[in-house]
């Protein structure tokens, strides 16, 4: 894989898949924006991808808040001038709460989860399709979500319906941009 300069925003970009993924992108060349609450984390992933010769930043982004992520994507723009991949990586699946019976989900928790997965999703995604348009048209819009989406799990409710929101809102946001 090449990016050749191509500039990616990688929500939840601090560790785990995320973290790999600014990693693997700033290793093929792209230029990183690591989006992610966790400040110190995300810091030394930012910091790891510059020791080793590449290209990355951080901007502290509560993807559920979308003041926070319009700053985000303008701190992107302010740095790069442009935005060619978004990966929607940000997601919550255990915590307080997070792992409950149906019954016994917390209203907060849900709201949460449809906070970060779905609302985070649709607010990253609309301003990347956005942009990407205007800077003529390209680029990649890439969801992730987990086997919660396909396959219900005891326990984590809230959870596999948010990641079966995502499947569907890929599929259809796939419709609306493919011209």
């Amino acid at each position: 894989m090449e990016l050749n300069e191509q500039v990616a925003i990688v929500t939840g970009g601090a560790q785990g898949i995320g973290g790999a993924i600014a990693r693997r992108y700033a290793e093929a060349g792209g230029r990183v924006v690591v989006a992610d609450v966790d400040e110190d984390t995300a810091q030394q992933n930012v910091a790891r991808i510059v020791e080793n010769g590449g290209d990355a930043r951080f901007q502290r982004t509560d993807v559920a808040d979308e003041v926070q992520v319009e700053a985000l994507f303008q701190a992107t723009l302010n740095a790069y001038g442009r935005l060619d991949i978004l990966v929607n990586n940000a997601g919550i699946a255990h915590g307080p709460g997070a792992t409950a019976h149906f019954l016994e989900t917390p209203v907060a928790v849900w709201q949460r989860l449809i906070g970060i997965h779905l609302d985070g999703l649709f607010y990253c995604s609309q301003r990347a399709a956005r942009l990407m348009i205007k800077q003529g048209g390209g680029g990649c819009i890439i969801n992730m979500s987990s086997c919660g989406a396909t396959r219900a799990h005891r326990n984590l409710f809230a959870y596999d319906t948010t990641k079966g929101g995502i499947e569907a809102a890929t599929r259809a946001m796939a419709l609306d941009l493919a011209p």
